[in-house]
């Protein structure tokens, strides 16, 4: 189910002859060596199956960057947001979770951090609760994590925040993409609204048991009721 009103991550043009995904600039760049990359046997195959982020991934990571991992991040957005090939989602999850297993942890670095709650999230996506939770039970933030980047105590207090959220989450053994209680208060009214809150040509899910309590809340309750209440007023205009 996709969540706001905007495309994220944003697309990705693709040059229309050899499939090249243009995520970067490349300057810089031996462009002999991407030529070589995304016109062979491999990249070409890839072209057939996978997603634009994916093929950026692939082409990052085969020209040794260390950002990679990034792309294949918002590959697996990119293939929920799309939403035809459940069995590429999950593949994508598998692939973003051992990657993250293998990369260093360091407690006072946000890149470590983050990537290791996205695979804690990813796992419990994946229905995986327990590889999940001992995941997101080991991340440590450390209290000069970020330290010399702007927003650096609000950016922890965020994440510290999520890690949190993520724990109820997988505690009541919740595997849906978007939990209701991790999505933001707009997100979860327009939710909350059911059928009325989404696009026309979108067929939310029915609320699911938890879904009903929390929107059953007295808080939700008034902020569904002043987003009909605008609607209403905005037809009688």
């Amino acid at each position: 189910m996709p969540v706001g009103s905007g495309l994220f991550p944003r697309e990705l043009p693709q040059c229309p002859g050899n499939g090249l995904v243009i995520y970067t600039s490349f300057s810089g760049l031996d462009l002999k060596r991407v030529t070589m990359i995304v016109t062979g046997a491999e990249y070409t195959a890839l072209r057939k199956t996978e997603t634009p982020y994916y093929l950026a991934y692939f082409l990052d990571r085969s020209l040794g960057s260390e950002s990679a991992v990034y792309y294949l991040l918002r590959a697996t957005w990119e293939a929920k947001i799309r939403g035809d090939d459940d069995a590429r989602v999950l593949r994508y999850n598998r692939e973003f979770v051992a990657l993250v297993r293998a990369m260093p942890v360091d407690p006072a670095n946000f890149e470590s951090i983050v990537l290791r709650g996205r695979a804690a999230n990813a796992l419990r996506e994946m229905g995986a609760f327990d590889e999940a939770e001992t995941i997101r039970a080991a991340i440590v933030i450390s209290p000069a994590a970020g330290d010399g980047y702007p927003n650096a105590a609000e950016h922890r207090k965020s994440w510290a925040a999520y890690l949190a959220q993520l724990a109820t989450a997988i505690a009541r053994a919740d595997a849906s993409r978007a939990p209701i209680d991790m999505i933001g208060r707009r997100e979860a009214t327009f939710r909350c609204l059911g059928p009325d809150g989404e696009a026309a040509t979108v067929s939310p899910p029915p609320l699911t048991p938890f879904e009903q309590s929390y929107c059953a809340d007295s808080g939700m309750v008034k902020a569904v009721a002043e987003v009909r209440a605008a609607r209403a007023r905005w037809k009688a205009r």
